[in-house]
């Protein structure tokens, strides 16, 4: 299982199967640890038929860790939070168009020193756009905020039944809002998870797709809200 580089026509992209991975965004954005509000952004699609659905309680994991080393995917990740899909199956939901998704919940988690902590279902559910979606992608965005002895969470992304176009226009516009504003995307009530960063400092951003389907992940954004 792997992340691969892909060039469709000139737009390169990350095609991930099983994998994970972590980056250091610019030294600005943690500001050693002076930040207050981070937010990671995606713009993505499956790679699979809405029909063919990943089973068997599917793991795609997206937030903050400490390093770029022992992350969420690896046996013993030093320290995370974000969102990991939560459903033990994805549904299909196909009306034509731009409306053909894989649909799932997600939910907050905590990963201290490999101990995982997952929390209770957002407010709603999600819709990644299936490979038959005619649109570009769907948007993904997870919010960080500072607390203690609580950290806030929340969730921004694509409807799970939205009918509409996400270009990488509107992704490279809406993710840089404090509230992003577009027909197909939702945003879900904050939730709070107790965490703390005693056990490593935050100062990288990981994705993880644990499935053996493909997922193309089209534009990432690591971004300082406050």
């Amino acid at each position: 299982m792997a992340n691969t580089i892909r060039d469709a026509s000139g737009l390169k992209y990350v095609e991930m199967q099983g994998a994970r991975f972590a980056r250091k965004p610019v030294p600005a954005v943690f500001d050693g640890g002076a930040w207050t509000k981070i937010r990671v952004a995606l713009w993505w699609k499956s790679e699979i038929v809405y029909s063919s659905t990943p089973t068997g309680t599917p793991r795609f994991r997206v937030g903050l860790c400490s390093g770029t080393t022992n992350i969420p995917g690896d046996a013993t990740p030093t320290n995370a939070l974000g969102y990991v899909s939560n459903s033990a199956s994805w549904s299909g939901y196909n009306t034509g168009a731009n409306t053909v998704v894989h649909q799932f919940v997600c939910a907050p988690f905590t990963n201290v020193a490999g101990s995982e902590t997952i929390g209770a279902n957002a407010s709603h559910t999600i819709g990644l756009p299936a490979n038959e979606n005619s649109q570009d992608g769907g948007m993904f965005f997870v919010d960080v905020t500072k607390g203690s002895p609580n950290f806030t969470l929340q969730l921004i992304a694509r409807k799970a039944t939205a009918a509409a176009t996400e270009a990488e226009t509107d992704f490279n516009a809406q993710s840089i809002l404090a509230t992003p504003s577009i027909g197909s995307v939702q945003i879900c009530t904050a939730q709070t998870v107790a965490f703390s960063e005693s056990n490593g400092a935050i100062d990288a951003a990981f994705v993880e797709w644990n499935p053996t389907t493909f997922c193309r992940l089209k534009a990432w954004r690591v971004i300082r809200l406050g």
